[in-house]
């Protein structure tokens, strides 16, 4: 089956004001997402990775250039469009998994669909955040908090989080930097799985080169360029 493209880049720039100087972060990126990928980001700090991330998932906005969702043009979208994009097309893993304390971790998967204010029934999120975690191997823990759960199992309850909306891309800024080698390998085999299974395609970055080759394809940058 031929492969959708989801995310195109188009001489891409990002530029932050710091004081009276000016970062170029990204310089002229092309690149494209396609369905069903299970992509790593590499290159040192500094290199723009964090940056290029929030352009993908819809945080920020590029300085220069385009960038294409579904064959649309993002600067075209309006704000409840993005904003739709961003809550139901893309799920996002943090690197300190950003659990909320007071939440257990059946509260903390159900909150995303909680707070985009639709007329959801209960029962039925409830039901699915259940699924999910039971899925995910936390079946007995969906009453615990997150100072109860070791770091591999926020970062399940991350992802199911994550995974809540059914979203087409999932983005994750280290994901494992918070996590001991073998967790970390547990937790990109679950991944793997989940982009396999569920045709989720996955981008995210890493330092971890025993993590790198499990991806389709790594890109690498440096001073906010893509290396060829």
């Amino acid at each position: 089956m031929e492969k959708k493209k989801l995310i195109d880049l188009q001489n891409v720039s990002k530029t932050y004001a710091v004081g009276k100087n000016s970062v170029h972060a990204l310089k002229n990126i092309n690149w494209t997402v396609n369905s069903d990928e299970f992509i790593a980001i590499i290159g040192p700090s500094g290199s723009g990775k964090s940056s290029l991330l929030n352009l993908l998932s819809f945080v920020d906005f590029p300085s220069s250039g385009k960038i294409q969702y579904n064959g649309r043009e993002v600067s075209d979208l309006s704000d409840t469009d993005i904003s739709h994009f961003r809550s139901n097309k893309i799920g996002i893993i943090f690197q300190n998994f950003n659990l909320i304390p007071v939440l257990s971790a059946l509260e903390n998967v159900m909150f995303p669909l909680e707070i985009q204010g639709k007329a959801y029934d209960k029962g039925v999120v409830i039901s699915k955040a259940k699924n999910l975690l039971t899925e995910l191997g936390l079946g007995n823990y969906m009453d615990h908090k997150p100072n109860e759960l070791s770091g591999g199992q926020k970062q399940r309850v991350a992802i199911a989080r994550a995974l809540i909306t059914d979203p087409e891309i999932i983005i994750a800024d280290e994901p494992t930097s918070a996590l001991d080698s073998t967790t970390a390998l547990e937790i990109i085999g679950l991944m793997k799985r989940l982009n396999v299974e569920k045709k989720i395609t996955f981008i995210f970055s890493t330092h971890d080169t025993n993590i790198i080759k499990e991806v389709d394809y790594t890109i690498e940058l440096k001073d906010g360029e893509l290396k060829a």
